[in-house]
């Protein structure tokens, strides 16, 4: 991200992206408030799906349906949440392609996406990345990454 020219609260923000849906949970976002500010939190809430790790209770919704809800916040959140959902898409596939490459297609397999919709939710990310960040080095390079998987997997 910083190589992409991206600021240090927005990069602090990217290192930061999956600890509320992973480790903290919502009550973590005083913490996160107190720890690094309002702009790095809102940027973390606004790419953190609506899941609480520290419930026992798991969402009831479907991989699609958690997807589609995550699409339609990302599209009115700020571009500082964008770059970072940007980043991680980037990362997420080229280590999936690399894993791809490395292990073959039986790497695939351990992803819950259904089949068909695996390139489509990036490609989604993708779009909204084109019509607000047309020029970033994020957004070209996210749209080498889906290019790749589309030639590797486009049955996924």
């Amino acid at each position: 991200m910083a190589e992409a020219g991206v600021d240090e609260e927005v990069v602090a923000a990217g290192f930061l992206h999956d600890v509320l849906e992973d480790v903290l949970g919502p009550a973590g976002i005083e913490c996160l408030k107190k720890e690094f500010g309002e702009r790095v939190t809102q940027a973390v809430v606004d790419v953190s799906e609506k899941k609480d790790p520290t419930s026992p209770v798991k969402s009831t919704l479907s991989w699609v349906d958690r997807k589609q809800e995550y699409l339609d916040h990302l599209s009115s959140a700020s571009d500082d949440a964008l770059l970072v959902a940007l980043a991680d898409k980037i990362h997420n596939l080229e280590s999936i392609l690399w894993m791809y490459k490395k292990e073959g297609a039986g790497v695939l397999e351990k992803f819950s996406a259904p089949k068909g919709k695996f390139i489509w939710y990036y490609a989604e990310v993708l779009t909204q990345a084109q019509k607000r960040l047309p020029n970033h080095s994020l957004t070209e390079n996210l749209v080498r990454v889906v290019g790749e998987c589309r030639e590797n997997f486009s049955d996924r």
